[in-house]
């Protein structure tokens, strides 16, 4: 396989806070890679840190070959780094078609506000509608988001980071905030979009629906790599148990 993300040594410190503790890890091409671990561990900080939201005070991010330190936010977008964030904001005066376009026409002119004056939008439009239709909201691709619940919320930020057309999607907490139903149709569709080959990072608190959809496990505890590897094993791992359930002291009883 492809490595298609690639971190070595990285650490990212707050003060004298070590938040992220020289962590490596690869992600291959085509990947559904399970991101998880305790509150406190780290997660949010090393997403954080791949997107370009904070500097690693060492180590390096690679994606498909190109090395991000040095590249902005913007820039990492454009290498080919997506993500849906955890707390969805639309534009709540454009239709779910028009939020997605406006992300289409993003990616192809490099500019936001361009995008927004883009007279013929014609074929944005269509693109964003079969995005939406990938995500389960082809049937409202022109209802207005102020009017509709958080679980299609998160599919239309999906729909939205899917637009940009990324080599690697990072998914932050797409989960949090569904009940069950809605969870295990959301990391259906999570699944089928990575059964089109696209890269995934999850990043998710919802065990239950992580387990099920994701072949490999990335654990961390306290800014560390605790275990990464088949599900199977991870979840089977001692050193996990006792950290992010809380079991492992239990597991011979």
């Amino acid at each position: 396989m492809t490595e298609l993300l690639i971190l070595n040594g990285v650490s990212v410190r707050f003060g004298g806070l070590l938040a992220v503790d020289d962590v490596s890890l690869s992600v291959d091409q085509g990947e559904l890679l399970g991101f998880i671990g305790p509150n406190g561990a780290g997660k949010t900080t090393l997403m954080r840190a791949i997107t370009g939201i904070v500097i690693p005070q060492q180590g390096t991010i690679q994606l498909d070959g190109r090395i991000l330190n040095n590249l902005s936010v913007h820039q990492r977008v454009h290498a080919g780094l997506g993500l849906a964030q955890q707390i969805v904001a639309p534009f709540k005066s454009m239709t779910l078609a028009e939020n997605v376009a406006l992300a289409v026409a993003s990616a192809k002119i490099r500019s936001p506000i361009k995008a927004m004056m883009l007279h013929d939008r014609s074929q944005e439009l269509k693109r964003a509608r079969e995005l939406l239709a990938k995500v389960g909201l082809g049937d409202i691709s022109d209802d207005s988001p102020s009017s509709l619940p958080l679980g299609f919320l998160k599919r239309l930020e999906l729909a939205r980071a899917l637009a940009l057309a990324p080599k690697l999607l990072l998914l932050d907490e797409p989960l949090a905030g569904l009940n069950q139903t809605e969870a295990n149709a959301m990391a259906d569709t999570i699944k089928s979009i990575n059964e089109t080959g696209q890269t995934i990072v999850l990043i998710e608190h919802n065990l239950r629906e992580v387990t099920r959809i994701c072949p490999r496990l990335y654990v961390q505890d306290n800014g560390r790599k605790l275990a990464d590897g088949p599900t199977v094993d991870v979840m089977q791992d001692r050193a996990v148990l006792d950290a992010y359930l809380g079991v492992g002291n239990h597991a011979d009883a």
